[in-house]
């Protein structure tokens, strides 16, 4: 049965900004927008991932029409809270009213307040707010760092909403929340680049975020099999590879690279070539590259921005073809452009799909060349979503 699957072409996540018209909060969601809404998150078509829409004002200066929670199939209503909506009782009673609308079913539609100021997060009740009042920095600072926050509460609520999608009686649990993201990071000890950054990654996780790290010289216990326990936490995380000179070299290295792949989990290469590499391991390859040369602050929050992109690209991918899977249990389902790692898999399996489906945008010209002929077909999610499912 697809749950909640009437048109698969609506939006699968809709985030509506909220905010007062008299306070300065317009360029807080202009900010939102300009990340959430991009074409990465939104897929092709534009209509089956991720939409942002903002709500600020109604017709005449009156307060905005209600949030229509039945035109997505999920939703996080961001409330940006602060002293001008406090101090409206119209407003108040509007994200009241929406709070409670959204509370028999969490795993699908949420509310999130952004206490902007202190008197602001009178306006969230009873919700846990993110709490901006508290940042330092200026403006730019504060509207990355939202962001950041967004990112991972949208890939936790995604976490929840795909539980809802493979058992229809799931229903929210605030006693078993999805755990937060933890981030493998896998690294070469053979140059001092590659452990000094590991280890600056690391320290940065805790101290500036919820998310969690696994770092094998700290997190593999005495008398535990160095080999089970790698395999086990690459499975369930998010991959920073750290390419120093010596990485490619390495063979464990490789070994979580291909785990990574094998297994679909999220990933990210750090490149932090010197002098180097003997020979570049193609296998790092159809994954986001970001720069990390002097392990700074700056280059490690934009990695883990990066990342966490990446987490959120995953979770939308799950939950949008988790319903296919049903139909069409013939059809392999990828979330990266299909590589040789594809072909090597499948030329060792028993089951052979009827089609190969990655997700968007589609491959170039040049690369789709180099599937013709190949069994099976390949093709990207939008066009095989508007030619076989339309």
């Amino acid at each position: 049965m697809l749950w909640h699957m009437s048109d698969p072409r609506e939006p699968l996540l809709v985030l509506h900004v909220l905010w007062h018209p008299d306070s300065a909060y317009g360029e807080v969601a202009e900010a939102l927008r300009a990340h959430f809404a991009r074409t990465r998150f939104s897929g092709v078509t534009g209509r089956m991932g991720m939409s942002v829409m903002f709500r600020s004002v109604g017709a005449d200066g009156r307060l905005p029409a209600r949030v229509d929670f039945d035109g997505s199939q999920a939703s996080v209503v961001t409330v940006l809270a602060g002293d001008e909506m406090a101090a409206h009782e119209g407003w108040k009673r509007y994200v009241t009213d929406t709070i409670a609308r959204t509370t028999d079913d969490r795993l699908r539609h949420r509310v999130l307040p952004v206490g902007m100021t202190r008197s602001g997060l009178d306006v969230a009740g009873d919700l846990q707010a993110v709490r901006w009042d508290r940042w330092e920095g200026g403006d730019a600072e504060r509207r990355s760092r939202l962001v950041f926050e967004l990112t991972l509460e949208l890939s936790v609520m995604l976490a929840g909403y795909h539980r809802r999608l493979r058992d229809p009686d799931a229903r929210y649990d605030a006693g078993s929340l999805p755990d937060p993201v933890r981030v493998f990071l896998s690294h070469s000890k053979h140059d001092d680049v590659g452990e000094a950054h590991a280890q600056a990654v690391r320290d940065w996780l805790h101290r500036n975020s919820r998310l969690s790290s696994f770092l094998d010289i700290v997190n593999i216990p005495p008398g535990h099999s160095f080999e089970d326990v790698l395999t086990a936490r690459v499975q369930r995380s998010a991959v920073v590879a750290l390419h120093s000179d010596t990485f490619s070299s390495r063979e464990w290295c490789r070994r979580e690279v291909l785990l990574a792949k094998q297994s679909g989990v999220p990933m990210v290469v750090a490149s932090s070539i010197r002098t180097g590499d003997e020979r570049g391991f193609p296998y790092l390859g159809n994954v986001p590259v970001t720069p990390l040369y002097d392990g700074s602050e700056h280059e490690i929050q934009a990695l883990i921005g990066r990342l966490l992109d990446e987490v959120l690209k995953h979770a939308l991918w799950q939950c949008r073809t988790e319903p296919f899977h049903h139909t069409y249990p013939n059809i392999l389902f990828t979330p990266r452009p299909p590589e040789l790692l594809t072909i090597a898999q499948l030329s060792r399996s028993d089951a052979q799909p009827s089609l190969i489906v990655y997700a968007d945008p589609p491959l170039g010209v040049d690369e789709e060349r180099l599937f013709e002929g190949f069994e099976p077909p390949v093709r990207s999610f939008g066009e095989w979503l508007v030619g076989d499912v339309a």
